[in-house]
């Protein structure tokens, strides 16, 4: 019996690692394909969310790709982030598998902008563990690689390093910083305590009103502060347009203009999801980040 099970269990592993994990030649550039990485900003506060871009561009007219790669962690995407002391930070995304095969044809750059979900977990002033990583103070690369398959043959395509920096929050960030570890604590909780999070979550913009850590604040803690304050429909979507509007800086907004595209929808008002978006636009034409969130969301 024991030598079945590891008879199958042979096989599913070797399966995976030929099928689902194509090992690819490291075999230098390949003319015609180039990956470029980048996250959000340059500089960010420990705590903050880190947004990545991954783009790989195909020259049609030098190469030819066998199937489009799955731009998925852990798939044909591999992503590394490296400390100063080059230490690989633990990465946290979920194992993807593909059933069937992939497509054969694909545009010409395949892309994604995602959370960064690298880091170590965080812990709550109680030394609580919540189920959130971050990245502690220090510079880091962040490089990737991507396996394509050419005439047959496996090969990895490699980003060159992308750096950026973490620094340790000062001042009324630290404070800040440490209330929204508060929050966390609270939201995470069992049962979440929806009343104290919706207080701490209003206090917090008011002491806090530019703190970065709003944008992880509202990140964890929505479902918890619209649940106790019952918002109807329009009055999600008040909260959200405002939200945005102040803080049409924070990468995480696409995750905000879905929900909030979902509200409009439930309202079968498509045209006023429009409206938004077109002032959103007009009003902050020279936001790099919201223009890349943009258009991430026209792509979604």
């Amino acid at each position: 019996m024991k030598i079945k099970i590891i008879v199958v269990l042979f096989i599913v592993i070797t399966f995976f690692g030929k099928a689902g994990f194509p090992q690819g030649n490291d075999q230098g550039p390949i003319a015609g394909l180039k990956m470029i990485v980048s996250t959000d900003k340059t500089t960010y506060l420990e705590g903050e969310v880190v947004w990545k871009e991954i783009k790989l561009i195909i020259d049609k007219s030098v190469v030819k790709l066998d199937y489009k790669p799955a731009f998925y962690p852990n798939r044909d995407l591999e992503e590394t982030v490296t400390n100063s002391k080059n230490q690989g930070m633990p990465g946290w995304d979920p194992v993807y598998t593909t059933i069937g095969k992939n497509p054969t044809d694909y545009p010409d750059t395949i892309r994604l902008f995602d959370v960064l979900n690298v880091g170590i977990f965080e812990e709550s002033p109680d030394a609580m563990h919540l189920a959130i990583t971050y990245l502690p103070v220090d510079d880091y690369e962040f490089t990737a690689t991507v396996n394509v398959a050419v005439k047959g043959e496996n090969y990895k395509i490699k980003s060159e390093p992308y750096k950026f920096k973490v620094l340790k929050p000062e001042g009324d960030e630290a404070l800040a910083r440490q209330e929204y570890l508060e929050i966390f604590q609270l939201v995470f909780s069992s049962p979440p305590e929806n009343k104290r999070v919706a207080n701490k979550v209003d206090n917090f913009f008011v002491q806090y009103p530019n703190s970065v850590y709003i944008d992880q604040i509202l990140r964890k803690s929505l479902i918890a502060y619209f649940i106790y304050y019952n918002k109807s429909l329009d009055e999600e979507i008040s909260f959200l347009t405002n939200i945005i509007e102040k803080y049409p800086g924070f990468a995480s907004n696409f995750e905000r203009l879905i929900g909030l595209r979902a509200c409009f929808d439930s309202k079968n008002d498509l045209d006023g999801f429009i409206k938004f978006i077109n002032e959103l636009k007009s009003k902050n034409k020279d936001n790099n980040t919201l223009n890349k969130v943009l258009y991430y969301l026209g792509i979604k």
